[in-house]
């Protein structure tokens, strides 16, 4: 070890070395205690036996694995980021599953809450619901108070209709397609009836050309119409 020390680019790896323990030490994340990880001691036991039976319910009749961890630990300073890398280590990120970090820094409680790709698909609006629901209660020390509404916000945020998602570009320029065709074709129908179905009782109309006029007429109620016929024998007005 002397030998080891003597040399200085040695030294100089080895300090390197033990600094990057330390910080991934100091940054590593609890291993959860269950669904409750209570590292902050915020419950007694009465309240540990009831944040964990709502949790229990919670997943029995909303499908939602809740996730609670009180740490008085947060190596980045950032609850946000804090509960980000809890959810990457606990594996939470893909299921349908909701994470409520409360962590306690300079006197201080904060709150982040995340739901996990499943959940976040089905209801992209309950972890923030959940979150702005609680912040006063953290605001003022009353986390255990929290923890409890927690449940309760989540139930209401899961009785709600999901946010619709937007149509897609596509299917609007489609709609407009057909309106446009469809208008298309009425105004072709509308144009081939006025010219060859009397407007009176809607019976085919006869056709019988002459020399400088053509003559429609109904032989049902005697409707008449000319066509006279203008240079080199076409186009031409109407005339009843």
């Amino acid at each position: 070890m002397r030998e080891l020390l003597t040399h200085p680019l040695r030294a100089l790896g080895l300090f390197v070395a033990l600094t990057l323990l330390g910080e991934a030490a100091a940054q590593a994340v609890p291993l959860p205690i269950g669904r409750l990880s209570d590292y902050g001691n915020v419950l007694d036991r009465y309240g540990r036996d009831q944040v964990s039976g709502l949790i229990a319910d919670a997943e029995k009749r909303l499908g939602v694995a809740v996730h609670v961890l009180a740490s008085w630990e947060d190596p980045y300073k950032n609850a946000e980021r804090y509960a980000r890398e809890v959810q990457a280590a606990w594996g939470l990120g893909q299921g349908k599953t909701l994470l409520a970090v409360f962590t306690k820094t300079e006197g201080d409680w904060s709150l982040a809450v995340l739901a996990g790709g499943a959940l976040s698909s089905a209801r992209p609006r309950l972890a923030g619901s959940v979150t702005r629901g609680l912040l006063d209660l953290v605001a003022h020390d009353r986390v255990k108070e929290a923890m409890l509404r927690l449940f309760d916000l989540l139930e209401e945020g899961m009785a709600t209709a999901p946010a619709s998602r937007p149509r897609a570009a596509g299917g609007t320029g489609r709609t407009i397609g057909f309106v446009l065709l469809g208008a298309i074709g009425l105004l072709s129908v509308r144009f081939l009836a006025s010219r060859f179905l009397c407007p009176q009782c809607a019976r085919p109309l006869r056709r019988r050309e002459g020399l400088s006029s053509v003559l429609y007429s109904c032989r049902h109620c005697g409707y008449r119409r000319t066509k006279r016929r203008g240079l080199g024998g076409r186009g031409g007005t109407y005339s009843l």
